[in-house]
């Protein structure tokens, strides 16, 4: 299920999926190559096992000046004990 998607300074769409099984999650972000005639590449950039991280909702495209992106993840813990607020920073592919 989609959660959370940003946009590259090249136009690159970055959305982040989240599946929860077994009261655990995990999530994944695609990367998607769009054009004049829609969805021109997709391509699975980043994946986390089951329960590796808690329920990440939100993603941001962070670009450097060197021409260098990362990826900034956060999960909020919804003020429930047994879940965790976290942040997570990823360097692009």
């Amino acid at each position: 299920m989609p959660v959370g998607a940003d946009f590259d300074a090249g136009g690159a769409l970055y959305v982040l999926e989240r599946k929860f099984s077994f009261f655990m999650f995990q999530s994944r972000v695609r990367r998607l190559t769009l054009g004049a005639g829609g969805i021109l590449s997709l391509e699975t950039i980043w994946q986390s096992e089951l329960g590796e991280y808690d329920n990440l909702e939100a993603v941001a495209v962070i670009e450097g000046e060197d021409e260098t992106g990362s990826l900034l993840m956060v999960s909020d813990d919804n003020a429930m004990p047994f879940q965790k607020t976290q942040a997570l920073l990823l360097a692009l592919p």
